[in-house]
């Protein structure tokens, strides 16, 4: 699905993977010119979605620095105890910031 191609699905599957050469189970119904499209869709899709990642990593860096030091301290964190780190941290932020759209983790 894409702004630009829609709902559809290009290809058609002509049986099992060949464990080499995955394209040779593969009938292309389409041409060039859609495959541009297509490659060009899915560059726009990686790269947004390395984007906002980034953005999420770095808006998280604090907890998930006090994360990492409590995984090498003791390896492993219970959800409750994730929970408890997450959402201290985003009362320190509240605390900060006067945006109410901040969520916490149940």
């Amino acid at each position: 699905m894409s702004e630009h191609l829609g709902p559809m699905t290009f290809g058609k599957n002509d049986g099992g993977e060949v464990f080499l050469g995955r394209d040779l189970g593969h009938t292309r119904n389409y041409s060039e010119e859609v495959a541009a499209v297509i490659d060009k869709e899915i560059r726009n899709i990686v790269e947004t979605s390395y984007e906002r990642a980034c953005a999420i990593l770095e808006e998280k860096f604090e907890t998930l620095s006090v994360v990492s030091e409590k995984l090498l301290s003791v390896s492993t964190i219970s959800g409750d105890e994730f929970r408890e780190i997450y959402n201290h941290k985003l009362a320190e932020l509240k605390e900060k910031s006067t945006d109410a759209n901040i969520i916490t983790v149940e």
